[in-house]
């Protein structure tokens, strides 16, 4: 396996003998350049092409390749202020979340559900919260096959139960707008990904509501395939 830089400018390559077939992965593209390595990939990044002793190549990936789809965990930390409308008072709302994600990936879009599951502790005790809801990320430089760092923006927005260990039990809607960077330090498929950003939270009771808003910080682990 090795990688040499190639000009590309819209010829295929042809190998004199029928039986010898390889395939060539392009890692990353600038102008009419590109880097490519000899074991499986494309002349345009998220596709493969199959090179043969008939000089015709194959497309057998679509677009996004290897990282057409997603899963991965996150672990989040949150500090809120909360506004309730019954008393009119405020407080504070600190929680440690897991929340797991499936996603499609389009390049420049990613999106796809999530389950959350929160311990939160604040001036009425301690609670636990499962969710379920949706992502959609916008990703400014697009995620492609050989991109080694992406950012962007994204919105997240779940729904789910609110059991607190003392009192009324309600339903709770969270909605986290952050920025993030998704990084690739190892290979192609395995990134690490930060989310810093917003948090606007609302529990609903029998009687009554509170509102929490704040700051979110978010890290976790994603498997891209």
């Amino acid at each position: 396996m090795f990688r040499l830089p190639l000009l590309i400018s819209g010829f295929l390559f042809s190998f004199s003998t029928a039986s010898f077939a390889q395939q060539i992965r392009v890692e990353k593209v600038k102008g009419d350049k590109a880097v490519v390595e000899f074991s499986g990939a494309s002349l345009v990044p998220g596709k493969t092409y199959s090179l043969s002793g008939s000089s015709q190549a194959s497309s057998e990936e679509g677009v996004g390749g290897s990282r057409a789809h997603m899963f991965g965990l996150n672990f989040d930390m949150k500090n809120l202020s909360v506004s309730s409308s019954v008393s009119g008072g405020s407080g504070k709302d600190n929680s440690l979340a897991a929340t797991a994600r499936f996603g499609w990936n389009l390049e420049f879009f990613e999106f796809g559900p999530l389950v959350n599951y929160q311990s939160v502790s604040n001036d009425s005790g301690d609670a636990s919260l499962t969710s379920f809801g949706g992502f959609l990320d916008y990703n400014i430089v697009p995620n492609r096959a050989g991109e080694s760092a992406i950012f962007g923006v994204g919105g997240e927005v779940s729904f789910g139960s609110y059991s607190p260990a003392e009192g009324i039990s309600g339903n709770r809607m969270d909605v986290f707008i952050p920025g993030f960077l998704k990084w690739f330090p190892i290979n192609s498929c395995i990134g690490i990904r930060t989310d810093v950003g917003y948090l606007y939270r609302k529990n609903t009771f029998a009687s009554s509501n509170t509102t929490e808003q704040g700051f979110g910080l978010r890290v976790g682990v994603f498997n891209y395939f």
